[in-house]
């Protein structure tokens, strides 16, 4: 950025902070809002599982593979679930039914974290099915959760908007604020280059500059005015 005004470097500098701040809170709000919905989600499909657990346990301990699949049926209701199992203690499937492609659901993963789920679009949960105390099986299902990559995608162009009405309006305060600081602050230069090229000392900027420029500029006509007095004494 050599060579550019200070202008143009605090205008910079406004919009960059201004879009910085906006996508930070959005990240987090956005991090905050999906995790809830995320934890929301699992609970509500792992109270499904263990209801339907419950159902085909006596089914599963009978070997009645009909009755499995018929309890299977059941969960294919609920628009969600793109895809059900029933596995026995050694991994077998008993009975599947969904539209998701699962090659050996004993390898099914269910501990999953949100950024893979984001990734697949799917979440998946085991259940245990217990019978008399006994282990004899688990309910596998995978849910849509692709509706969380929708929700982050309008979250995040939502944001994207936001901080472009953000920048626009930090622009406009930052004009006029620039105008206040740099506007002395080019009157002085200008002032300076005409003293180097006409060697006169009768220039005074006038000013109505706060702070540590009005300092600056005070302290440039007062010694501006002790030159122009010696140069008058010598005369």
């Amino acid at each position: 950025m050599r060579g550019r005004s200070i202008g143009h470097r605090m205008s910079v500098l406004v919009g960059g902070t201004v879009l910085l701040a906006v996508m930070l809170v959005t990240v987090i709000f956005i991090y905050k809002d999906i995790t809830t919905d995320f934890a929301s989600r699992k609970h509500a499909l792992q109270a499904t599982g263990y209801v339907f657990a419950s159902a085909v346990a006596d089914h599963m301990a009978n070997h009645d593979t009909q009755q499995s699949l018929q309890v299977l049926r059941s969960i294919s209701r609920i628009p969600e679930v793109t895809y059900a199992a029933v596995v026995d203690r050694n991994g077998r499937a008993v009975a599947s039914l969904g539209s998701a492609v699962v090659l050996n659901p004993s390898e099914l993963r269910a501990d999953i974290s949100i950024i893979e789920a984001l990734h697949s679009g799917t979440y998946p949960v085991a259940v245990d099915v217990i019978k008399s105390g006994v282990l004899i099986g688990k309910v596998l299902l995978i849910t849509d959760v692709s509706s969380l990559r929708n929700q982050v995608f309008e979250a995040l162009l939502t944001s994207l908007s936001i901080a472009v009405i953000s920048i626009g309006l930090s622009f406009g305060v930052a004009r006029r604020l620039q105008r206040r600081i740099t506007g002395p602050i080019r009157e002085l230069t200008a002032a300076m280059q005409d003293i180097a090229s006409t060697r006169s000392y009768d220039h005074k900027v006038d000013h109505q500059a706060e702070g540590e420029t009005g300092l600056l500029i005070d302290s440039f006509n007062s010694m501006i005015s002790e030159i122009r007095s010696r140069d008058l004494a010598l005369e």
